[in-house]
Protein backbone atom coordinates (compact mmCIF):
# COMPACT_ATOMS: atom_id res chain seq x y z
CA UNK A 1 0.00 0.00 0.00
CA UNK A 2 1.20 3.33 -0.90
CA UNK A 3 1.52 6.00 1.67
CA UNK A 4 -0.53 9.45 1.21
CA UNK A 5 1.14 12.13 0.09
CA UNK A 6 -1.26 14.42 0.81
CA UNK A 7 -4.34 15.05 1.67
CA UNK A 8 -7.48 17.61 1.62
CA UNK A 9 -9.38 18.16 4.76
CA UNK A 10 -13.14 18.15 4.26
CA UNK A 11 -14.98 18.41 8.19
CA UNK A 12 -18.08 17.31 7.00
CA UNK A 13 -17.58 14.29 5.86
CA UNK A 14 -15.18 13.15 8.76
CA UNK A 15 -18.18 14.48 11.48
CA UNK A 16 -20.68 12.55 9.06
CA UNK A 17 -18.65 9.65 9.24
CA UNK A 18 -18.00 9.65 13.08
CA UNK A 19 -21.90 10.25 13.84
CA UNK A 20 -22.50 7.28 11.55
CA UNK A 21 -19.90 5.41 13.72
CA UNK A 22 -21.69 6.86 16.79
CA UNK A 23 -24.94 5.02 15.20
CA UNK A 24 -23.62 1.72 14.57
CA UNK A 25 -22.24 1.14 18.15
CA UNK A 26 -25.55 2.21 19.51
CA UNK A 27 -27.57 -0.16 17.47
CA UNK A 28 -25.29 -2.50 18.45
CA UNK A 29 -25.95 -1.96 21.92
CA UNK A 30 -29.19 -2.02 21.48
CA UNK A 31 -29.07 -5.38 19.77
CA UNK A 32 -27.09 -6.58 22.94
CA UNK A 33 -29.94 -5.50 25.59
CA UNK A 34 -32.48 -6.60 23.19
CA UNK A 35 -31.16 -10.29 22.74
CA UNK A 36 -30.65 -10.31 26.81
CA UNK A 37 -34.23 -8.86 27.51
CA UNK A 38 -35.70 -11.59 25.19
CA UNK A 39 -33.57 -14.46 26.71
CA UNK A 40 -34.91 -13.40 30.11
CA UNK A 41 -38.56 -13.41 28.72
CA UNK A 42 -38.09 -16.61 27.27
CA UNK A 43 -36.43 -18.33 30.15
CA UNK A 44 -39.66 -16.83 32.30
CA UNK A 45 -42.18 -18.80 30.00
CA UNK A 46 -40.32 -21.97 30.35
CA UNK A 47 -40.00 -21.29 33.65
CA UNK A 48 -43.62 -21.40 33.60
CA UNK A 49 -44.59 -24.39 31.14
CA UNK A 50 -42.46 -26.42 33.53
CA UNK A 51 -44.16 -25.43 36.83
CA UNK A 52 -47.55 -26.18 34.80
CA UNK A 53 -46.17 -29.42 33.91
CA UNK A 54 -45.72 -30.32 37.16
CA UNK A 55 -49.15 -28.86 38.47
CA UNK A 56 -50.66 -31.05 35.85
CA UNK A 57 -48.82 -34.16 36.61
CA UNK A 58 -49.39 -33.93 40.15
CA UNK A 59 -53.61 -33.53 38.88
CA UNK A 60 -53.85 -35.88 36.93
CA UNK A 61 -52.41 -38.50 40.19
CA UNK A 62 -54.80 -37.42 42.19
CA UNK A 63 -57.43 -37.67 39.90
CA UNK A 64 -56.53 -41.14 39.16
CA UNK A 65 -56.38 -41.92 43.04
CA UNK A 66 -59.97 -40.16 43.44
CA UNK A 67 -61.70 -42.30 40.44
CA UNK A 68 -60.06 -45.05 42.13
CA UNK A 69 -61.79 -44.24 45.42
CA UNK A 70 -64.89 -43.01 43.58
CA UNK A 71 -65.33 -46.34 42.08
CA UNK A 72 -64.63 -47.94 45.43
CA UNK A 73 -67.18 -45.68 47.27
CA UNK A 74 -64.31 -44.12 49.02
CA UNK A 75 -64.78 -40.95 48.64
CA UNK A 76 -67.69 -39.08 46.54
CA UNK A 77 -68.14 -38.49 42.88
CA UNK A 78 -68.19 -34.57 43.30
CA UNK A 79 -64.76 -34.84 44.82
CA UNK A 80 -63.51 -37.11 41.39
CA UNK A 81 -65.08 -34.73 39.10
CA UNK A 82 -63.42 -31.63 40.73
CA UNK A 83 -59.92 -33.18 40.64
CA UNK A 84 -60.44 -34.28 36.83
CA UNK A 85 -61.74 -31.36 36.22
CA UNK A 86 -58.68 -29.75 37.79
CA UNK A 87 -56.54 -31.77 35.53
CA UNK A 88 -58.11 -30.80 32.65
CA UNK A 89 -57.36 -27.34 33.18
CA UNK A 90 -53.79 -27.33 34.41
CA UNK A 91 -53.71 -29.18 30.77
CA UNK A 92 -54.87 -26.31 28.84
CA UNK A 93 -53.13 -23.66 30.67
CA UNK A 94 -49.97 -25.72 29.87
CA UNK A 95 -50.70 -25.88 26.28
CA UNK A 96 -51.38 -22.40 25.87
CA UNK A 97 -48.20 -21.88 27.68
CA UNK A 98 -46.26 -23.82 25.14
CA UNK A 99 -47.92 -21.96 22.00
CA UNK A 100 -46.64 -18.66 23.85
CA UNK A 101 -43.18 -19.81 24.06
CA UNK A 102 -43.63 -21.03 20.21
CA UNK A 103 -44.73 -17.56 19.35
CA UNK A 104 -42.62 -15.66 21.61
CA UNK A 105 -39.68 -17.43 19.84
CA UNK A 106 -40.68 -16.29 16.25
CA UNK A 107 -41.31 -13.10 17.67
CA UNK A 108 -37.61 -12.74 18.93
CA UNK A 109 -36.55 -13.29 15.92
CA UNK A 110 -38.00 -11.06 13.83
CA UNK A 111 -37.28 -8.49 16.22
CA UNK A 112 -33.57 -9.25 16.37
CA UNK A 113 -33.64 -9.51 12.20
CA UNK A 114 -35.09 -5.57 11.97
CA UNK A 115 -31.75 -4.78 14.66
CA UNK A 116 -29.35 -6.61 12.69
CA UNK A 117 -30.77 -5.13 9.38
CA UNK A 118 -30.28 -1.60 11.29
CA UNK A 119 -26.60 -2.26 11.97
CA UNK A 120 -26.03 -4.08 8.23
CA UNK A 121 -27.00 -0.64 7.22
CA UNK A 122 -25.24 0.72 9.30
CA UNK A 123 -21.94 -0.68 8.56
CA UNK A 124 -22.50 -0.25 4.89
CA UNK A 125 -22.94 3.87 5.32
CA UNK A 126 -20.21 3.98 7.18
CA UNK A 127 -17.88 1.42 4.89
CA UNK A 128 -18.84 4.30 1.87
CA UNK A 129 -17.96 6.99 3.76
CA UNK A 130 -14.73 6.08 4.89
CA UNK A 131 -14.25 5.37 1.48
CA UNK A 132 -15.08 9.09 0.71
CA UNK A 133 -12.91 10.35 3.64
CA UNK A 134 -9.75 7.68 2.34
CA UNK A 135 -10.47 9.61 -1.26
CA UNK A 136 -9.52 12.93 0.25
CA UNK A 137 -5.87 11.07 0.56
CA UNK A 138 -3.86 12.00 -2.33
CA UNK A 139 -1.84 8.81 -3.06
CA UNK A 140 1.18 8.45 -5.68
CA UNK A 141 0.67 5.59 -8.47
CA UNK A 142 4.26 4.70 -7.74
CA UNK A 143 6.46 3.65 -4.58
CA UNK A 144 8.91 6.27 -4.53
CA UNK A 145 10.98 9.15 -2.76
CA UNK A 146 9.15 12.84 -2.53
CA UNK A 147 11.54 14.83 -4.51
CA UNK A 148 9.84 18.19 -4.60
CA UNK A 149 6.53 20.04 -3.39
CA UNK A 150 4.78 21.86 -5.78
CA UNK A 151 7.23 21.22 -9.22
CA UNK A 152 5.30 24.19 -10.81
CA UNK A 153 7.67 26.87 -10.97
CA UNK A 154 6.56 29.97 -9.49
CA UNK A 155 3.31 29.21 -8.11
CA UNK A 156 2.90 27.42 -5.26
CA UNK A 157 0.13 25.24 -3.60
CA UNK A 158 -1.67 26.48 -0.56
CA UNK A 159 -3.89 25.03 2.31
CA UNK A 160 -7.54 24.42 1.25
CA UNK A 161 -7.14 25.07 -2.75
CA UNK A 162 -9.54 23.52 -4.62
CA UNK A 163 -7.17 21.08 -7.51
CA UNK A 164 -8.39 19.76 -10.65
CA UNK A 165 -7.39 16.20 -12.06
CA UNK A 166 -4.09 15.57 -13.52
CA UNK A 167 -2.46 18.89 -11.32
CA UNK A 168 0.58 17.96 -10.46
CA UNK A 169 1.44 18.50 -6.46
CA UNK A 170 4.50 16.76 -6.24
CA UNK A 171 7.06 14.85 -7.86
CA UNK A 172 8.40 11.16 -6.82
CA UNK A 173 10.89 9.36 -8.06
CA UNK A 174 11.73 6.28 -8.14
CA UNK A 175 15.46 5.69 -6.87
CA UNK A 176 15.64 2.13 -8.63
CA UNK A 177 14.66 3.73 -12.10
CA UNK A 178 17.12 6.92 -12.04
CA UNK A 179 18.96 7.74 -14.62
CA UNK A 180 22.69 9.48 -13.58
CA UNK A 181 24.14 12.32 -15.47
CA UNK A 182 28.10 12.51 -14.46
CA UNK A 183 30.22 15.65 -15.32
CA UNK A 184 33.24 14.36 -16.18
CA UNK A 185 36.50 16.69 -15.70
CA UNK A 186 38.64 17.18 -18.99
CA UNK A 187 41.74 15.50 -17.49
CA UNK A 188 39.44 12.09 -17.17
CA UNK A 189 37.50 12.19 -20.86
CA UNK A 190 40.44 10.05 -21.96
CA UNK A 191 39.45 7.38 -19.95
CA UNK A 192 35.71 7.37 -21.12
CA UNK A 193 34.69 4.99 -23.59
CA UNK A 194 30.84 3.87 -24.65
CA UNK A 195 30.09 0.68 -23.37
CA UNK A 196 32.51 0.85 -20.22
CA UNK A 197 31.23 0.02 -16.66
CA UNK A 198 30.66 2.74 -14.20
CA UNK A 199 30.66 3.08 -10.65
CA UNK A 200 28.75 6.39 -9.40
CA UNK A 201 29.97 8.42 -6.26
CA UNK A 202 26.78 10.27 -4.87
CA UNK A 203 28.60 11.52 -2.04
CA UNK A 204 26.03 9.75 0.08
CA UNK A 205 27.00 6.17 -0.50
CA UNK A 206 28.64 4.39 -3.82
CA UNK A 207 26.23 2.83 -6.49
CA UNK A 208 28.15 -0.32 -8.18
CA UNK A 209 27.27 -1.43 -11.42
CA UNK A 210 25.48 -4.65 -10.02
CA UNK A 211 23.06 -2.34 -8.07
CA UNK A 212 21.88 -0.79 -11.29
CA UNK A 213 18.89 -1.32 -13.43
CA UNK A 214 17.58 -4.44 -11.23
CA UNK A 215 21.59 -6.17 -11.03
CA UNK A 216 22.21 -5.18 -14.45
CA UNK A 217 25.55 -3.63 -15.29
CA UNK A 218 25.63 0.38 -15.89
CA UNK A 219 27.35 1.05 -18.34
CA UNK A 220 28.21 4.40 -20.67
CA UNK A 221 25.79 4.75 -23.42
CA UNK A 222 26.22 8.06 -24.93
CA UNK A 223 29.24 10.42 -23.92
CA UNK A 224 29.54 14.28 -24.79
CA UNK A 225 32.58 16.20 -23.34
CA UNK A 226 32.82 19.70 -22.17
CA UNK A 227 35.23 21.90 -20.15
CA UNK A 228 33.93 21.92 -16.17
CA UNK A 229 35.35 21.79 -13.18
CA UNK A 230 35.45 18.81 -10.96
CA UNK A 231 32.25 18.91 -9.42
CA UNK A 232 31.31 15.49 -9.46
CA UNK A 233 33.61 12.62 -9.18
CA UNK A 234 33.60 8.91 -11.53
CA UNK A 235 35.46 6.15 -10.91
CA UNK A 236 35.48 3.90 -13.67
CA UNK A 237 36.11 -0.07 -13.76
Amino acid sequence: MLNPITGSRKPPLKQEAFELKHQLKGAEAKLTQLQVQLKEARLALESKVAELESQRNLAMLEAEADRTLADDGLVPELTMKTSQARANDLRRQLELEKKRVTTASESAESQLAVERSVITKLEAALELKNEEVDSLIVRAGIAGVVQQVDPIEGRTIEVGERVGPGSVLVEIVEPSKLMPRVRIAETQAKDVVIGQSATIDTRNGAIPPSSMARSQSMSISRASFRRVPDLISASMG
